[in-house]
């Protein structure tokens, strides 16, 4: 499955797309997660920026979150680790330029069973802590002009 992204930054448009490519056996297939930045030129697209060994090995998704800068995109990309039984992911934040991707917030922390909700200056993440058990916890992402600022997890906190 695939993810698009439509931006513009500077007058100029963007196309970001996402997607795996499975490879290896057919009954635990293994993914090489890609995103590519396209630039409109003319009638045609040309490719200026490529992103995407932080999700390798999953099943991944983007999406746009809200940027404090209009020179920059920001996306949450976040994929299903491919090689496991149970349900987990791994997520980041990433910006993008016109010209690069960066990785603005990452973990090694897989999340059990997530869900992402996306505000106009956060993104909380709910997940089961894998390690640890009990209620789900909430992290909580603030997204300034600084970077991504990172709250404690919070236990059971309800939104």
């Amino acid at each position: 499955q695939a993810s698009v992204v439509m931006t513009k930054l500077g007058g100029i448009s963007y196309v970001i797309v996402s997607y795996a490519i499975p490879f290896g056996g057919s009954a635990l297939p293994d993914y090489k997660y890609v995103m590519e930045a396209f630039r409109k030129s003319r009638s045609r697209y040309e490719l200026v920026a490529e992103w995407g060994r932080e999700l390798d090995s999953t099943r991944g998704w983007l999406q746009q979150v809200p940027s404090p800068w209009e020179t920059e995109t920001w996306l949450l990309a976040h994929g299903r680790v491919a090689i496991d039984m149970r349900y987990k992911e791994k997520a980041f934040i990433v910006r993008f330029t016109g010209t690069k991707f960066e990785t603005i917030w990452g973990s090694d922390q897989v999340f059990g069973s997530p869900t992402y909700k996306v505000d106009k200056n956060a993104v909380s993440i709910e997940y089961e802590d894998l390690d640890r058990g009990g209620p789900p916890v909430t992290k909580i992402l603030r997204l300034t002009q600084g970077g991504v600022v990172e709250e404690n997890p919070l236990p059971g906190l309800v939104r």
